[in-house]
């Protein structure tokens, strides 16, 4: 007869308790990792082998001294993080696209370098939902406060909500006739002020390594 089936949660617990690097330890993180690769969030495409590395890799560091079972179960900790990984994989791979396309065939082609990140679908309230909720709440004004020059409706918050991860809803086409602004100046604003912070909430989490 087979013992009862421990709950992540309930393993986490005891991973935790072996000394590190304990042969014990190890078999658990394996035994951990073997259930996790049955519920983890999937994903054709081409960054999902090396994010999903990077989430067991980060399991196996950090998961005594970040994770915490009063915030979210184990799975939905670890898909925050292996989405936010693959994230900001496509997010790296895009930029270095950039580097080497000089004339776009088309005026939003090579300028927007998370354009086909479709928003995560987390059934349960997740870091992205909270990340959402920074964003909209804005308690220091400092998202409504950083802004495109002379352009105070261009801000970190108003962007952040209408572009991946937060939204899927408006290409930068439907954006720059919106602000009557450009496609290239709301590209850049988004990388260079917008996407910063958004990352810097995530690491603040114990998310964004």
């Amino acid at each position: 007869m087979e013992p009862p089936k421990v709950s992540l949660e309930q393993l986490a617990i005891e991973i935790c308790q072996e000394p590190p690097g304990s042969p014990m330890r190890q078999r658990k993180l394996t035994l951990m990792i073997r259930e996790l690769s049955k519920v983890l969030w999937k994903e054709n495409s081409p960054y999902y082998g090396d994010a999903l590395q990077d989430t067991y890799a980060f399991l196996c560091r950090r998961l005594c001294d970040l994770y915490d079972p009063e915030k979210a179960l184990v799975k939905t900790w670890l898909n925050n993080h292996l989405k936010w990984r693959l994230f900001a994989l496509k997010q790296e791979a895009s930029e270095e696209a950039k580097k080497r396309v000089y004339m776009p065939a088309s005026p939003e082609e090579g300028l927007d370098p998370i354009a086909n990140i479709p928003a995560p679908e987390v059934p349960e309230y997740s870091l992205l939902d909270a990340l959402r909720d920074w964003v909209t709440e804005d308690k220091t004004g400092e998202l409504r406060s950083v802004h495109m020059l002379n352009r105070p409706d261009i801000n970190v918050q108003s962007i952040s909500l209408r572009r991946p991860p937060l939204s899927d809803e408006s290409s930068w086409s439907q954006l720059a006739v919106e602000y009557r602004s450009t496609i290239p100046g709301l590209s850049a604003f988004h990388g260079r002020k917008c996407l910063p912070r958004l990352r810097k909430f995530l690491e603040d989490q114990g998310i964004g390594e």
